[in-house]
């Protein structure tokens, strides 16, 4: 085996990039400092006279900062966040509107399962441009869950395929994106 020769690097190599790097951060540094000072001026200034006219900036309340903007927790928003890990909340939760898909040219609903409006009338649009494209007729294959059809569907697939097969193939009831209405 050929022995190796070692690398040989320049010094200009090793060390200039490095210092560039310095001057530059230094340059940077600089520059800030010289160019902050006015601005801090003139909000200071701005300050002092809101001051002097009794205008004071609001301050926040703490419940502006906790309120939830976006929530995933609750089972009854378009936005929840469901699935083997990620329990619905209440776990036996159930829509309060379900909506028949109607069977069309575009979409074979012919066994009547039900979805929450929002998601039937998204699939029912989808259905459409489909078959508008040329793509045949959509079918519904599984909608809506409950609780308790679940929970059959997961002992059975437990029987068939065992426990570890069954979480594989199924979601354990209150676990499953069907029984929001939304899948």
């Amino acid at each position: 085996m050929p022995k190796s020769t070692p690398l040989k690097r320049s010094p200009l190599f090793i060390f200039g990039p490095p210092v560039l790097l310095s001057f530059l951060g230094v340059g940077l540094l600089v520059q800030s400092v010289s160019t902050a000072s006015p601005k801090l001026e003139i909000v200071n200034e701005q300050i002092t006279i809101n001051a002097a006219e009794g205008l004071v900036p609001p301050t926040p309340a703490l419940t502006d900062y906790i309120y939830p903007r976006l929530t995933i927790d609750s089972a009854n928003q378009p936005l929840v966040v469901v699935n083997k890990l990620r329990a619905l909340d209440p776990i036996d939760f159930a829509p309060p509107i379900l909506t028949v898909m109607p069977s069309s040219e575009s979409l074979d609903n012919s066994r009547e399962l039900v979805l929450a409006p929002s998601a039937a009338h998204a699939l029912v649009l989808m259905a459409e441009q489909m078959h508008a494209e040329g793509y045949g007729q959509l079918f519904v294959n599984s909608a809506y869950r409950t609780y308790d059809y679940q929970v059959e569907l997961f002992e059975s697939k437990t029987r068939q395929y065992g426990l570890a097969g069954a979480l594989v193939r199924s979601a354990k009831a209150g676990h499953s994106e069907h029984q929001t209405g939304l899948a």
